[in-house]
């Protein structure tokens, strides 16, 4: 399954780390960027959603309860990107529940948003970070954005920045590589994970859509 294929790309000793950090309490926390633009096709979307549900059950299983933060955001055009967001809150068994359900109700349209979601998501994960307790900032071990993709962003706009083009050269993609792509966040660094789904848009050996991932990844973005 996708999720298997996912960790098999993980590091022996990130595991190690991650449980060895687990099982001292610390606190992580995680934004999911899930792409909800029409390109991905019905059945590749219900895989995607499939993916990022047993992402969770993954870090509920291996995790203390509540000490994973977990938020969600489906994009596709920036105004329902907007609207599609589930505030960062603990994991638990109970709110991974509801966490569940917030995903399986994201739909498809047209548009790819990504490079807003991700700003979107670095700027959620920064300011949630900053409002945890003494206690819990105490305890805080890292943050990180893992986003489900399909293809190039051709929709995000910035007065600054412009619109989105494919090419590396965009100020809106350097912008994301050089700002969110580790970012500071509460003193370490904001890691982005990324998943890439073969879409419509592109074929499964185009080097551009290759680099573009590579450089919005703190390492080597998994393509299904």
């Amino acid at each position: 399954c996708e999720i298997q294929r996912f960790r098999t790309v993980v590091d022996d000793s990130e595991v190690e780390d991650a449980q060895a950090a687990f099982s001292q309490q610390k606190v992580m926390s995680i934004m999911l960027v899930l792409d909800c633009s029409s390109s991905i096709g019905p059945s590749d979307f219900v895989k995607l959603k499939n993916s990022a549900k047993q992402f969770i059950d993954v870090i509920v299983d291996k995790s203390s309860d509540g000490n994973v933060h977990i938020g969600i955001i489906g994009f596709n055009t920036m105004s329902n990107t907007d609207e599609m967001v589930r505030d960062i809150e603990p994991l638990t068994t109970s709110s991974k529940d509801r966490m569940v359900q917030f995903i399986q109700g994201l739909t498809l349209y047209n548009n790819t948003s990504l490079y807003y979601a991700m700003r979107k998501g670095s700027d959620m994960i920064s300011d949630y970070v900053s409002s945890l307790s003494a206690e819990d900032r105490d305890k805080f071990d890292h943050a990180c954005m893992v986003s489900f993709t399909d293809g190039y962003d051709n929709h995000s706009k910035d007065e600054r920045l412009g619109v989105p083009q494919r090419g590396l050269d965009n100020p809106y993609f350097q912008y994301i590589r050089d700002n969110v792509v580790n970012r500071s966040v509460g003193g370490k660094f904001l890691k982005s994970h990324v998943i890439a789904v073969k879409g419509n848009d592109v074929s499964e050996d185009n080097k551009l859509y290759k680099e573009v991932f590579q450089g919005i990844s703190s390492d080597d973005p998994v393509f299904l």
